[in-house]
């Protein structure tokens, strides 16, 4: 079949790293074999990077007046945009529609339109425990009349009974909803309290660095608070920046000799004026291959990052901060793969004062040499199988 006569996916997403860099994976090692088309649902401080897909993007008029949305309003987003949705749908013509969980629209078009749909669940998914939270969520007046607009204009209703939650997000599930994790990651009770359904696990697309097999010379550790952090609260929160800033300031003091090897991710935020000369600091970096070279991992806790650690072997030092990180930090002690610092509660954009400063350093710093000095976290991914089935395998 020529590339002019290949099957159509349309992905429904949000611009969130955490989000899109599976799917991108998965733009990559499919595009040969399909034609996938963007429709972006949401807005972030930045914009991202799509540019060598080789896949048209739509972005829907009305998305002036959202971003980062929150679960409160995520039905009132989808009345705003169904139209524009629904347009590039039919323009497009769709085997297959891709949605994020964050990115319901393609939901709503997927029924309306009669089309085949697929729902993308990246990182982690737990098991439905905050039943009060959803109903908050679920109650405000934006999403209430949201529902009864989209009912009465387009015929499609959304009962209560039929939304979950991933992490701190509304979720509808589809007829098949893929996974990007491992049954051996993923909590074995993911499904509790939620409705049949079907889940696939999809594995995490490798962009193909080997995990570092040569253990001797200087340790490396990767340090990175991840998009969420360094991007969107860095940009809203002066106490995030600062705590940020103390942290770091922090760990430079302590990690200034030369026994140890220093890679940190900024995204061009200016933490320190100056780093110790063991440090390598970057803008951005290719955060696979990153870690097929080092130690320890420093991280926020992101589904990503999980993901990408687990299979380059590497132990984890998670500092979470809100959302799925609280899970994942609990999943990584839980493997014995890492160790999680932090409160229940975790940093929190509201808080960060009370955690962001030189203590926290000194706990990283801890957990690292501990780390260096124990070899069970990276034996213990021997007891972490990564079994999975390829995310098109029924699509055909």
């Amino acid at each position: 079949m020529g590339r002019e006569g290949r099957k159509r996916i349309l992905i429904f997403a949000i611009p969130n790293d955490g989000h899109l860099n599976i799917i991108k994976s998965l733009v990559r090692v499919y595009r040969d074999a399909y034609q996938f088309q963007f429709v972006l649902v949401d807005r972030n401080k930045t914009a991202p990077d799509l540019a060598d897909l080789e896949a048209s993007v739509v972005v829907p008029q009305a998305l002036g007046t959202f971003i980062n949305t929150p679960a409160g309003r995520v039905f009132a987003r989808v009345h705003d945009l169904l139209e524009d949705c629904l347009a590039a749908a039919r323009a497009f013509r769709p085997d297959l529609i891709i949605y994020d969980f964050c990115a319901v629209e393609g939901h709503f078009v997927g029924r309306m339109l009669g089309i085949r749909t697929w729902c993308s669940i990246p990182g982690l998914i737990g098991p439905l425990v905050d039943r009060v939270y959803l109903d908050q969520c679920l109650s405000t007046t934006a999403n209430r009349d949201a529902l009864a607009a989209i009912e009465r204009r387009y015929g499609v209703s959304v009962r209560p009974e039929q939304v979950e939650l991933i992490s701190n997000s509304l979720h509808l599930p589809a007829e098949l909803n893929l996974v990007w994790s491992y049954p051996s990651v993923t909590p074995a009770n993911f499904l509790d309290n939620r409705q049949p359904a079907r889940y696939q696990f999809a594995g995490y697309l490798s962009d193909g660095h080997p995990g570092r097999c040569d253990r001797s010379g200087t340790p490396v550790v990767y340090l990175s608070f991840g998009t969420e952090v360094m991007d969107n609260l860095w940009h809203a929160e002066e106490q995030t920046r600062d705590g940020v800033r103390r942290c770091v300031a922090g760990l430079a003091q302590r990690w200034a000799s030369p026994e140890i090897k220093v890679v940190f991710s900024t995204l061009d935020r200016r933490v320190l004026a100056a780093y110790p000369a063991n440090w390598r600091v970057h803008r951005k970096v290719n955060q696979q291959e990153v870690l097929s070279r080092a130690d320890v991992f420093v991280s926020h806790g992101g589904g990503n990052s999980l993901h990408e650690a687990v299979l380059c072997q590497v132990p984890m030092v998670v500092v979470p901060f809100f959302g799925d990180q609280m899970l994942i930090s609990r999943r990584v002690e839980e493997l014995g793969i890492g160790i999680a610092l932090g409160t229940a509660e975790g940093v929190d954009k509201d808080k960060p004062k009370h955690f962001l400063n030189d203590r926290l350093a000194d706990l990283i710093d801890r957990a690292v040499r501990q780390i260096l000095a124990d070899d069970r976290y990276r034996r213990s991914y021997s007891r972490t199988p990564l079994e999975s089935t390829p995310p098109l395998a029924e699509f055909g």
